[in-house]
């Protein structure tokens, strides 16, 4: 753990004694062996100074934040690095979706004891996204009796959630309020010390000189309108703010265009001239990033019917049955909000519909997120989905 500056870097890249069990087959993000924060994020280094003690002085500890803030960075980065001491087999590392179903296997075998013994020998307890588990009492059920375990074992307990374990919908009272007894951490968006951090290291790691008439514009538009990672939902494309996946992308992409590129021999520079840069020119590019990592209507289509257990071509046809016109209008509602579609554009996509009715329908989501719990949690998981899909894309 390296300070300097008022801003800290965890390198997660020395040791791997855990395996991250994830939800999906997701491609890793750009930055996926170290942690950059700064002064508005001093508890989460903190947290994690103590967690490596054996034992830890809070053995249980709870990061929660909006997307782009890191949380998944850092379970994969601590499942890699926990535990430094432990008398356990192996840390164990699980996406919320994949402890699950983890979970549902291990009852429909009748193999709930061996299941249940892997957390009596673990050295070290790891669960990304635990908000997800809303609704899923079976699954909740043995996440209580994993905390309770490795609680009264002494060992390192990390859990993230999209927001703090007091204001998560659908998680059992139980669930709910045993995180709230551990460390709860909030996370916040890097600044512009830590983002400078980050550029520069990025850019140094990928071989290419960053300087500061770069920097500066980039750090203006990953802190534009909305915040890294947080923007508001139902903001156009346009004016919503890049995960830090995207901002790093960014960064090799305007370094790569405008910077001189070092060769492989060491100490040698490239003698090609760098090519002059200027700010209608790097917000072009940075353009041409956010573009290029909007979802496509047929991912939002397919994706959102999936989660409504729903099929992709009844969301785009006529039928009117109440549960397929709910997952059709969040459908809508994320194709508006998630590209730069118009709403004539999406209408023509899902069933030749008048933009009208898309319109009708976005306002209508609207007004149910204020009021519909499960469709506010639909609208986050499903933005939250896109949003990892978005800091994994491109990756140089």
């Amino acid at each position: 753990m390296n300070l300097a500056g008022g801003v800290f870097t965890l390198e997660f890249g020395e040791r791997r004694t855990g395996s991250f069990r994830s939800a999906s087959r997701e491609a890793a993000p750009v930055r996926d062996t170290w942690y950059v924060g700064d002064d508005r994020c001093a508890l989460v280094r903190a947290a994690i100074e103590d967690l490596v003690q054996s034992p830890p002085r809070f053995p249980l500890v709870v990061f929660h934040g909006p997307s782009g803030t890191g949380k998944t960075l850092l379970a994969r980065g601590l499942a890699r690095w926990l535990p430094v001491e432990g008398t356990g087999d192996a840390t164990l590392a699980y996406a919320a979706g994949a402890f699950s179903r983890a979970c549902g296997l291990a009852a429909e075998t009748n193999g709930l004891p061996e299941f249940r013994s892997r957390f009596e020998r673990a050295a070290a307890l790891i669960i990304d996204d635990v908000h997800q588990l809303a609704d899923r009492p079976a699954a909740e059920g043995e996440l209580i009796f994993a905390i309770e375990r490795g609680i009264a074992r002494r060992i390192p307990i990390v859990l993230t959630m999209s927001v703090a374990p007091y204001h998560a919908a659908g998680l059992m009272p139980a669930l709910s309020s045993r995180m709230a007894g551990g460390l709860v951490v909030p996370l916040q968006a890097p600044g512009e010390p830590g983002l400078r951090r980050m550029a520069l290291r990025a850019a140094a790691e990928s071989g290419v000189d960053l300087s500061d008439d770069l920097i500066g514009p980039l750090i203006a538009w990953a802190t534009g309108p909305g915040g890294m990672g947080h923007p508001p939902p139902g903001l156009p494309a346009s004016n919503r703010a890049p995960s830090v996946g995207q901002f790093l992308n960014a960064v090799l992409r305007v370094a790569r265009t405008f910077a001189l590129t070092k060769s492989d021999d060491a100490g040698i520079a490239d003698p090609c001239e760098a090519q002059p840069a200027s700010d209608w020119s790097i917000e072009r590019i940075l353009s041409d990033e956010w573009a290029a990592t909007r979802p496509e209507l047929r991912a939002i289509c397919s994706t959102t019917a999936r989660y409504f257990d729903q099929r992709p071509d009844d969301l785009r046809g006529p039928a009117r049955r109440r549960e397929l016109v709910r997952a059709r209008g969040v459908a809508m509602y994320l194709a508006r909000s998630l590209t730069n579609k118009t709403f004539g554009q999406v209408g023509q996509y899902f069933g030749n519909r008048d933009h009208s009715t898309v319109l009708h329908a976005f306002r209508r989501v609207e007004q149910l997120v204020q009021r519909d719990d499960a469709v506010r949690k639909a609208i986050e998981e499903l933005t939250s989905h896109f949003a990892r899909q978005q800091s994994s894309a491109g990756t140089p």
